[in-house]
């Protein structure tokens, strides 16, 4: 799998030429932010180990602020360079995830989930909702 890296994006900044005329001109000193797509755990959780007495289930549920960018059969990684795991059901706001390893694993609050399943998209804020670029 290619890695999630932007290699460019030309964007063009306008305003209103003044407070009475609304011809666009560029606009100098703009801010643009980027931010990452895809939910954030919403409490800390531990992912029960198949070495559990007794077993746990073999799906288990991450909640999250948003699930909307998930989708049944994704696989999310956990952070950055975490583990890979397949999401098997998603209920209100919990994701739940196929853990089959033999320790338990903690997810920690704020920790974002990388949907890894999905094309990667640039969006104006940091909640996802205006997708300004996919690729």
């Amino acid at each position: 799998m290619l890695p999630n890296v932007l290699k460019r994006v030309d964007l063009l900044v306008l305003k209103n030429k003044s407070g009475t005329d609304a011809a666009q001109v560029p606009a100098s000193g703009a801010t643009v932010g980027v931010y990452e797509a895809g939910p954030v755990v919403s409490q800390t959780v531990v992912l029960l180990g198949t070495n559990t007495d007794p077993p746990p289930p073999p799906s288990q549920p991450i909640p999250v602020y948003d699930p909307r960018n998930v989708s049944i059969g994704d696989t999310v990684r956990l952070g950055p360079a975490g583990l890979e795991l397949g999401v098997s059901d998603i209920q209100g706001t919990d994701i739940y995830v196929d853990y089959s390893l033999p320790g338990n694993t903690s997810v920690s609050n704020r920790t974002h989930l990388y949907v890894l399943t999905k094309r990667a998209s640039l969006y104006a804020d940091p909640y996802g909702m205006c997708a300004i670029l996919s690729w």
